[in-house]
């Protein structure tokens, strides 16, 4: 490996929240759904107790537990795909990121399950390589709730696989009061805030800049810390009350989005009337519709601070549902199940 490597850990280093229950409740959200949500919130005390206690990887495993147990392993990687990087992203500690982004190699370590934070990690943070937890699944495709291995044992033993067991990463980040064990591999070591590493020592004449999130496909607009799970819950049941319109997202259960609308207690809407299109840009002038719906999108994009991309429709599925976005015929059929989600989730709050 190149002797310009870097080994930083992710939560509490490149993200500046070290504790990621916010990121489990999102999990247990968006894959799962209320229920685990709130059980997973009524369980936060207690894991705050163990972390108290010294015993914070043990209030990390229950965390992993009760946001994973009998979920699917494709709506895990769902969520990981289409929700997280948005919340990571904006909660990346810049600090950290212009020593990170210095580095030819550039590999992360993290307790999370590598599902929850690959795709993040690599797409956005532009690392080589993430070393993260790994969840056991079962042959019918569902998380057990449970880790292969220890956290730090595995992390130690994986880093040192990666560069071989002869080569150290030239620098590390950790946080000490972690206990980062990998640490022990690097040549140099520094913890936040980083200062004793000297602002010239590691830096490009350019800042790399995370690659930033384009889509994104959450319910929640702010991260589900626990004080703001809690005011979430106690306003569902007026979102019910008022849920009258019907939105529309990529995946999940669309005849829920109401009621996650309506989550927001001031919905404001802002109507922009835009001047008629010049007549040498429309299609009797001889443009072609992709070319003026181009212009009409460059348009769009600039009234509304937007940055245009290339990305197209199917893109767009393909990053946040994993497919085309392509209604199959007998999706009329499926409705009959989906109302009865529905009505058995408004009975939660009936009785």
């Amino acid at each position: 490996m190149d002797s310009s490597s870097i080994v930083s850990e992710l939560e509490g280093v490149v993200l500046k929240d070290q504790d990621p229950f916010s990121y489990f409740m999102l999990v247990a959200f968006e894959a799962s759904g209320l229920i685990r949500f709130a059980i997973l919130l009524i369980l936060w005390p207690l894991i705050k107790f163990l972390e108290f206690c010294g015993q914070r990887d043990k209030g990390l495993k229950l965390m992993i537990f009760v946001a994973t147990i009998g979920v699917k392993i494709s709506e895990i990687e769902a969520v990981a795909r289409a929700v997280l990087p948005k919340f990571y992203f904006d909660d990346i500690d810049m600090d950290s990121w212009r020593i990170f982004s210095s580095f030819d190699k550039r590999i992360v370590v993290t307790k999370i399950p590598r599902i929850m934070v690959e795709r993040f990690v690599k797409e956005h943070l532009r690392a080589d390589d993430v070393i993260g937890s790994e969840l056991v699944v079962n042959n019918s495709g569902l998380a057990t709730g449970f880790i292969k291995d220890d956290f730090d044992d595995s992390i130690s033993r994986k880093v040192s696989a990666l560069f071989g067991g002869e080569i150290q990463p030239s620098l590390g980040l950790g946080r000490p009061q972690n206990g980062s064990s990998f640490l022990s591999l690097c040549e140099e070591q520094s913890h936040p805030p980083f200062t004793n590493i000297k602002k010239d020592q590691h830096h490009h004449d350019h800042l790399i800049k995370p690659l930033p999130v384009i889509f994104h496909d959450g319910r929640l607009v702010k991260r589900p810390t626990p004080s703001i799970a809690l005011l979430i819950l106690l306003w569902i049941p007026f979102g019910v009350i008022l849920a009258t319109i019907r939105i529309v997202i990529a995946r999940g259960w669309k005849a829920m989005d109401p009621i996650f609308f309506f989550m927001n207690p001031r919905p404001v809407y802002e109507v922009t009337f835009l001047n008629q299109l010049p007549v040498e840009a429309t299609c009797s002038s001889g443009k072609s519709p992709h070319d003026v719906a181009n212009y009409v999108q460059r348009i769009l994009a600039a009234t509304l601070g937007f940055e245009c991309t290339n990305f197209t429709r199917k893109d767009k599925y393909r990053v946040l549902a994993g497919n085309d976005g392509i209604v199959s015929q007998n999706s009329g059929a499926n409705f009959a199940n989906t109302f009865k989600k529905v009505v058995a989730t408004f009975k939660l709050f009936i009785h």
